[in-house]
């Protein structure tokens, strides 16, 4: 922002709403910088909306038979070690691996599918392995064993960690969160605690709904 030299005006940008909401912590270290007030911090409006449970458009059914590992991530994004991990434990277990999103040298297939047939792909899946923010959260509403890649910034290049360390740490599956690939196996073979995930899920969604209704003057109950 600072080199950009738009600091003051991204300042008087977001002075004007009326009502402000982010989903992590470090968005709310930025606006409070800018502005000098610390907006709420919300899950994002796809944890926030029960789409696995309200969405007709999700299929219902298994997209295919047999054990499947997802890969959810950018093209090229996963490394070598990382493909041979993969690729090891899922010939280990007898699983296919689909990637989305983006290709990847491990998978037996690419899926190009939409959104709602994702949410199916992710729900009838074996495990999930993701270095992204919304393949994490995908994972989480389907209640589905996953490994998180949380990647540092370097220099200019992508990084993840800000967003993915937050939103592992609400929701208490910091043990998700893929530091060696040498736990790969190990972490996606990790049952999900459906229960306390559930209870963080209901409490934060609950929590976006007031923010809401408040901030456009309607009853939570409408």
């Amino acid at each position: 922002i600072d080199a950009a030299g738009i600091r003051d005006d991204l300042a008087a940008d977001l002075a004007r709403f009326a009502a402000l909401s982010v989903r992590d912590r470090n968005s709310a270290d930025i606006v409070e910088a800018l502005t000098g007030a610390r907006p709420p911090v919300h899950v994002d409006p796809v944890l926030a909306w029960d789409y696995a449970g309200r969405e007709p458009r999700i299929p219902r059914g298994r997209p295919v038979a047999g054990d499947y590992i997802v890969v959810y991530g950018y093209s090229g994004r996963l490394g070598p070690e990382e493909n041979r991990a993969l690729r090891a434990h899922a010939d280990r277990i007898g699983a296919r691996i689909f990637s989305f999103g983006g290709v990847q040298r491990c998978a037996d297939r690419f899926v190009d599918c939409d959104p709602f047939e994702l949410l199916g792909w992710f729900r009838g899946a074996k495990a999930v392995i993701t270095d992204t923010f919304h393949g994490t959260i995908f994972a989480l509403v389907n209640q589905v064993p996953f490994a998180t890649i949380v990647r540092p910034s370097a220099g200019q290049g992508y990084g993840n960690e800000e967003k993915l360390g937050h939103l592992l740490e609400t929701f208490g599956v910091g043990s998700r969160r893929l530091q060696n690939v040498a736990d790969l196996a190990s972490t996606l073979e990790q049952p999900l605690d459906v229960a306390a995930t559930g209870q963080v899920l209901d409490r934060e969604r609950r929590r976006a709904a007031e923010y809401l209704a408040t901030a456009i003057g309607v009853s939570s109950a409408a």
